[in-house]
């Protein structure tokens, strides 16, 4: 079989792509957006694979391998891709840094390695028992320890996994790789609420992001008004429809007012469809959050700017609360603007995505309606809360 190599990045600020000879044993399950372990000087570290080639360069004299696939799919949808490269060209950082920015901490991580027995050998315990004997002692290793997969790889321990995968005995559990079983969701559900009435200028809101949905073409729309006039109302009611249609929506929410209320309100309309993304989750958690839209459990995903690079396999709506907001700006690498990075992923979303996605952004009244950078406002949809009758004379 002809050799196959592949292009790989890593979170650095080296601008070079590396190339790596493709095992034979994994020729035709590596394609770009995916994951994978390999020797970086002197140790293995996570990079991602961004190209394929039948042509090795000719400068390498020393080709390495890849030493496993951390992914079943692609860590990062097509559009999330062609996104990282766009911003690696725009803000002048590397295409690593751009792409692992779109990932949570818990891709980021090298995964530990766990020796285990192989299901054959759980039933030969007098065999694997007198086989460590000759092995001489190592503290912490035997029968039970090995069958429940608890010896982390060390270098200690390197010596034993050696001679059990000679043996036919063992092999290592990478820890850290992600496949396709079901996630569980750990964000606290609120109760069921039913949705208000909505006013005249609400429902006339409705009607018109509806009508956008209903004809499938791309469409941005501002909508315009004090805090407490119904804006909330009309994008939740314009995600309702985005799920049945069986399509994703990102909600993207400034972090200080991501409050457990505001997600409460999202999850008493949506339940257990919410995906909540933000810098104040583990990295467990967060990367549990982001499987669950990768997966398509989870139909909207309500966070802070990163939550734009929730993985939506079918993003229908972008919904930008208070986008005149100062933290959707970002100044640490790659330096980016949340505003900058819709107006790049909506249009490659029409192309992948044919027709399907539109936006609304939400602002008050007293914001800067000249422009919003990168994207062409079709409608603005204001609103006037009627308020309370009062007596200054009381």
């Amino acid at each position: 079989m002809a050799d196959q190599f592949a292009e790989i990045v890593f979170p650095t600020p080296l601008k070079q792509v590396f190339t790596y000879r493709i095992p034979e044993e994994l020729i035709g399950s590596v394609v770009p957006g995916m994951r994978c372990l390999v020797p970086f000087g002197p140790r293995k570290t996570v990079g991602l694979v961004t190209g394929l080639s039948s042509k090795a360069p000719a400068a390498i004299k020393v080709m390495k391998s890849i030493h496993s696939l951390l992914d079943v799919e692609p860590s990062l949808t097509p559009d999330l891709f062609q996104l990282g490269q766009w911003i690696a060209d725009y803000y002048y950082c590397s295409l690593g840094e751009a792409l692992f920015a779109m990932l949570p901490g818990g891709y980021k991580k090298n995964p530990k390695a766990f020796i285990e027995l192989l299901p054959e050998a759980l039933n030969e315990q007098t065999k694997v028992e007198d086989f460590l004997k000759s092995l001489g002692t190592l503290r912490g290793v035997n029968w039970n320890s090995l069958k429940a997969g608890k010896i982390v790889l060390t270098a200690r321990t390197k010596t034993l996994a050696d001679a059990l995968e000679k043996k036919n005995l063992g092999r290592l559990r990478l820890e850290g790789s992600f496949g396709k079983s079901k996630t569980t969701n750990k964000t606290k559900l609120a109760q069921r609420q039913e949705p208000p009435r909505l006013h005249a200028q609400q429902q006339a809101a409705l009607s018109a992001i509806e009508t956008a949905l209903k004809e499938e073409n791309f469409k941005t729309f501002l909508l315009q008004g004090v805090t407490g006039s119904g804006k909330t109302e009309v994008y939740l009611r314009a995600i309702a429809k985005v799920i049945e249609k069986g399509q994703q929506a990102i909600v993207l929410i400034p972090e200080i007012a991501l409050t457990p209320q505001t997600v409460e309100r999202f999850t008493s309309r949506f339940g257990d469809q919410v995906a909540v993304l933000h810098s104040r989750l583990s990295d467990g958690e967060r990367t549990m959050q982001w499987r669950r839209m990768a997966l398509g459990e989870a139909k909207v995903a309500v966070g802070a700017r990163s939550a734009l690079f929730a993985p939506a396999k079918n993003l229908g709506l972008i919904v930008v609360d208070e986008e005149h907001e100062s933290s959707y700006k970002q100044d640490d690498a790659p330096p980016q603007t949340a505003k900058g990075r819709i107006s790049q992923r909506l249009p490659q979303l029409e192309f992948l995505f044919p027709k399907s996605a539109r936006v609304v952004l939400d602002r008050g009244l007293n914001a800067d309606m000249i422009r919003v950078k990168g994207l062409k406002i079709n409608d603005t949809l204001f609103f006037c809360a009627a308020c309370p009758a009062c007596d200054l004379n009381q």
